[in-house]
């Protein structure tokens, strides 16, 4: 039996991988929540106004997280007939008590030259212990509602700021290039092997591919267009194909690291010599067709906020064109790419390689 059985059995346990990859995300959302107050952060010569609306804009993306039930400040006045002024852990837990939640957040805004510091605390109210502390920096007011979104994600997952970088949600300090556009374009190139299943393309052991792909990427979803020539060059029967597929991806998440899954169709003109015990092979009886053509795949992207991609894909194609008594084609390809965003005045490129 051929290898290409294998890389099925493969190929099944890689798309249930990234099933599983992209519902872990739902899981979490029958667990019971956390009560939480976020106080009023400390001013260090920041106005009044930014703290308060900072401060807001942290409870409500506290809130969305789905891990907190977040008190609003209004209820905190009217349990304890006043506006606290808190900013560490000692009172933290005195009035966290009180108000009976599980966790209080307390922190700072800070100018320091053109930069506003934004620190914050994350506090147990019962045994007074800091659980989790971080800090961000913001050039601008406007960049405080990013700042505020990042060390929300930070304080449901204990992450550091640094690791909860994701599609739209980075800071101009953290990078003075010009930001990454809701799409883009991109052009390159696919080298690899195609892995025939039975007797596909008369036969053939794997087919080397050489295709020209473009992709036009937004934050949740991927368009890919292939034109490609794949051959037999292990074996001379005389096989090839020559796609032009269509195919869209979902992508579920928007960090660094992140599953896409989807599929598409196109049409692919195959050939092969006739094959079998009693057939002899000769350039000039060639078997030529088309068809229609079907496509699933999945993969990871990495390196999304970084001006460069790392992608491993695994692409299931279906070829229904008649070749001898064969009346469709089949096959498997594992693909490791590397793909680049064009910068202003540069042309866009992507290099991806398929083993």
């Amino acid at each position: 039996m051929k290898s290409s059985n294998r890389i099925i059995h493969a190929a099944v346990i890689f798309f249930s991988l990234l099933c599983v990859l992209i519902a872990v995300p739902q899981v979490s959302q029958g667990q019971q929540k956390l009560k939480v107050v976020v106080f009023a952060a400390q001013s260090i010569g920041v106005d009044e106004a930014t703290v308060l609306t900072t401060s807001q804009l942290l409870r409500n993306d506290l809130a969305a997280t789905g891990k907190f039930s977040v008190m609003e400040e209004g209820r905190v006045e009217n349990l304890l007939g006043e506006t606290p002024n808190c900013y560490d852990s000692q009172c933290a837990m005195e009035i966290g008590q009180r108000l009976g939640v599980d966790k209080a957040v307390v922190g700072s805004l800070s100018r320091l030259g053109e930069k506003i510091i934004v620190e914050l605390r994350l506090v147990d109210v019962v045994s007074g212990n800091v659980e989790f502390s971080d800090r961000m920096a913001s050039s601008t007011v406007e960049d405080l509602d990013t700042v505020t979104k990042r060390l929300a994600t930070g304080i449901a997952t204990g992450k550091p700021s640094e690791k909860t970088v994701e599609i739209g949600a980075i800071t101009e300090v953290e990078t003075r290039e010009p930001r990454r556009r809701k799409n883009f374009f991109t052009v390159g190139g696919k080298v690899g092997y195609l892995f025939p299943s039975g007797d596909s393309w008369g036969e053939a052991n794997k087919l080397l591919c050489l295709d020209w792909v473009t992709w036009y990427e937004t934050p949740t979803f991927m368009v890919e267009s292939i034109v490609g020539w794949r051959y037999q060059v292990d074996e001379d029967n005389g096989a090839y194909d020559v796609p032009i597929d269509f195919s869209i991806f979902y992508i579920p998440g928007k960090s660094d690291f992140t599953p896409y899954l989807g599929g598409g169709f196109g049409i692919h003109w195959v050939a092969a010599l006739p094959w079998g015990e009693d057939q002899v092979q000769d350039e000039d009886e060639r078997i030529t067709n088309n068809g229609l053509a079907l496509n699933v795949g999945g993969g990871l992207m990495g390196f999304r906020t970084y001006d460069f991609r790392f992608v491993v894909d695994l692409r299931y194609t279906v070829v229904f064109a008649e070749l001898g008594d064969q009346d469709t084609h089949s096959g498997i390809s594992l693909t490791f790419g590397i793909t680049s965003p064009r910068r202003e005045g540069e042309s866009r490129g992507c290099c991806i390689f398929n083993f």
